[in-house]
């Protein structure tokens, strides 16, 4: 009964600490585009062209209207590429930190929203 009490108090604490997994998230994206002349706009311009592509072969060949097509399009692309990147860069984010996590003050459930 009482196993399950302390991940659900740490998530509890994590979600009160809710300012730096917000700012762990935002340095993370600062520091993968900082190179780039896009930046995070490159995110949305390779989903829109793969959206749009996508829409209109598959479109065409399912004979679909695409004013229905495309929005189911969308959701299911941008939940698949969400799922599937909070999988793999937490995984890489867990490996990555494992030094620093485990001799932080802060929760390890707070490190990992960041990623969210």
């Amino acid at each position: 009964m009482y196993e399950n009490v302390k991940p659900l108090k740490e998530v509890a604490q994590a979600v009160i600490l809710w300012p730096i997994w917000l700012r762990i998230g935002l340095l993370d994206i600062q520091m993968r585009y900082r190179r780039s002349a896009l930046g995070v706009g490159y995110i949305f311009i390779n989903l829109a062209v793969m959206v749009f592509a996508l829409g209109a072969i598959y479109g065409h060949i399912l004979g679909q209207d695409l004013r229905i097509f495309l929005p189911f399009l969308t959701i299911g692309l941008v939940s698949w590429g969400y799922l599937t990147s909070s999988v793999v860069e937490g995984e890489a984010r867990l490996s990555f930190q494992k030094g620093i996590l485990n001799r932080s003050v802060f929760l390890s459930t707070s490190t990992c929203f960041g990623r969210l």
